[in-house]
């Protein structure tokens, strides 16, 4: 059983959190999702799970990515800023932003058999940063002349994607087939649409690939993003399958947002990779990989 509404101001501060992400795709009007992200941040600092010091954090996060790459700075501040939102961002990934205290929401539990514990969190740190990279970085899809690119390149890249990722693991042991409808799977899309692969995908592509492809090919630029990707990836894993697998799912996401022009492709590319993953397969994956 899962904790989400254990605590209702937790689940508020939770529920407003992914409505200010997902209302970003469904208004022009920054000042909707702005004040749903105000609500669910004032809700986290009620319940404790964001301290003064997280506040300060949080609002000197969005100067600085508010400022990023405005006409009338200094030239100089570009860098600097640039500095201090790719360290801003990798510390609260790693859960290391002072001030915050994240809501697991799901206990460690083992979803299928011979697998892995598997527990997951609404984190306050990485949801509430990654908000600002998106509203200040990214423009969303609105139009359909914004969502043709996007599904055009879904419906031809993401069959090779999660045949070629998920061909692999299952070819090296490392997860099998195990459909499932798991009780906590409602919860989980939401959490891991909006506060895991759409955060993701804002700093990994919208802010560190795009930036590299000012100076790098766009596809050298996804080679190095990828990378990065793998690497802060092992600040939680030491298991070079989780590694390996990281970075290679990064390739082709990047892969979709270069061909596409738009985040919303990687975004969806990577919850659907998940999200089969989740339900049709080994998941997280197994403790001790099977013999071939």
């Amino acid at each position: 059983m899962t904790y989400l509404f254990s605590d209702p101001i937790l689940t508020s501060a939770s529920l407003f959190l992914i409505l200010a992400m997902m209302s970003q795709w469904l208004t022009t009007h920054k000042e909707v999702p702005f004040t749903l992200f105000v609500i669910s941040v004032a809700a986290a600092v009620y319940a404790e799970r964001i301290t003064p010091i997280g506040l300060v954090c949080v609002v000197a996060f969005g100067v600085v990515v508010s400022l990023y790459q405005k006409k009338w700075m200094p030239r100089f501040s570009a860098p600097v800023l640039a500095f201090l939102i790719l360290t801003g961002t990798v510390f609260a990934f790693a859960h290391k932003m002072p001030g915050f205290y994240n809501w697991q929401i799901q206990p460690p539990v083992q979803v299928s058999k011979n697998a892995q514990l598997y527990d997951f969190y609404v984190n306050f740190d990485k949801g509430t940063l990654g908000f600002l990279l998106l509203i200040f970085l990214i423009k969303p899809a609105v139009t359909w002349n914004d969502w043709k690119p996007t599904l055009k390149t879904i419906f031809t890249l993401f069959p090779m994607t999660v045949g070629v990722l998920l061909g692999i693991a299952y070819g090296c042991g490392w997860i099998y087939l195990d459909i499932k409808n798991p009780y906590f799977l409602v919860p989980w899309i939401f959490v891991n649409l909006f506060l895991v692969s759409a955060v993701e995908e804002a700093f990994y592509r919208g802010f560190i690939q795009k930036n590299l492809s000012k100076f790098v090919n766009p596809w050298v630029a996804l080679f190095l993003t990828s990378a990065a990707f793998g690497g802060i990836h092992g600040i939680f894993s030491n298991d070079y399958r989780y590694l390996f697998m990281t970075s290679m799912a990064s390739l082709f996401y990047g892969a979709h947002y270069i061909l596409s022009g738009r985040l919303e492709a990687s975004i969806i590319s990577h919850f659907l990779v998940n999200l089969i993953h989740l339900i049709f397969f080994t998941y997280p994956g197994l403790a001790t990989p099977l013999s071939k």
